[in-house]
């Protein structure tokens, strides 16, 4: 029986969900059934052995308290972002899942800057 969610999940992280790693990695990364995966979809047996052995540190989301609010990227607005109030609604969690919520306006406007200089790019 494969235990890789059960792994992913001790480490704070769901299977097949992008995170990062504390310090100088080419990050993201994500646990899938088989193993550690870069960014460019190469596994990563050493750095995965790390992270089990607690030399490496996977860098935590900020997660807003209930009620309380946070900013969003927000690319069709002229100040850059949106306000919305946590309350953990399945809105909320897709949010989180894709790094979209910041603690700050500033955050959240810089993070609208570069996924606009993302698309200008293509």
């Amino acid at each position: 029986m494969n235990k890789m969610k059960e792994v992913a999940e001790l480490l704070g992280v769901e299977l097949n969900e992008p995170f990062e790693i504390e310090g100088e990695f080419c990050n993201p990364f994500v646990i899938k059934e088989d193993g550690l995966y870069d960014k460019y979809n190469d596994k990563d047996d050493e750095t995965f052995s790390c992270l089990i052995w607690g030399e490496y540190k996977i860098k935590k989301k900020w997660k807003p308290e209930i009620w309380k609010k946070y900013y969003v990227p927000a690319l069709t607005e002229d100040d850059f972002y949106w306000v919305n109030i946590y309350i953990d609604d399945d809105y909320d969690r897709f949010l989180l899942k894709r790094g979209l919520i910041c603690k700050t306006k500033e955050e959240a406007i810089a993070l609208a800057k570069k996924m606009l200089e993302v698309a200008k790019s293509k």
